[in-house]
């Protein structure tokens, strides 16, 4: 995966947001897995950077319908 900045300087045609689903996907498909994002507010909040079980709702929606194989 790029870095901020690389992502930063890509996206500045189509968003940084469509580069890094690019990066994704390349990734997916170097994998041949399914990639799950996860991102939370780890930079506003002093403690709870992981996975919490308030998260449990959130992931469970990112891996419905999901290809398990």
């Amino acid at each position: 995966m790029p870095s901020t900045i690389v992502i930063q300087k890509e996206g500045r045609k189509g968003g940084p947001l469509s580069v890094l689903f690019k990066y994704i996907k390349a990734f997916e498909r170097h994998t041949n897995r399914n990639i799950i994002v996860y991102y939370s507010g780890f930079l506003f909040a002093a403690a709870n950077t992981g996975i919490q079980e308030e998260d449990m709702n959130g992931f469970m929606s990112a891996v419905h319908k999901m290809d398990k194989k």
